[in-house]
């Protein structure tokens, strides 16, 4: 059998475990220890300057109003 490759990876909540349902096959649970605490920041931190990037470049690119 050939191995299954890793396509994600994802902290859940359980209602997001609850709204996949059963089709969701593996999940892990991890403890609260505040270990990932500086990572998740950093990842939140950029993905929030990312949507701001986007955001402003929408906003550059849009046409003028027509008159």
């Amino acid at each position: 059998m050939a191995q299954e490759h890793i396509v994600a990876v994802g902290l859940l909540t359980n209602r997001d475990l609850e709204r996949l349902g059963s089709g969701f096959r593996r999940c892990f649970p991890v403890s609260d220890d505040r270990k990932f605490e500086d990572l998740l920041r950093a990842i939140d931190e950029a993905d929030a300057a990312s949507l701001r990037a986007r955001c402003s470049s929408d906003q550059q690119n849009k046409m003028p109003p027509a008159r």
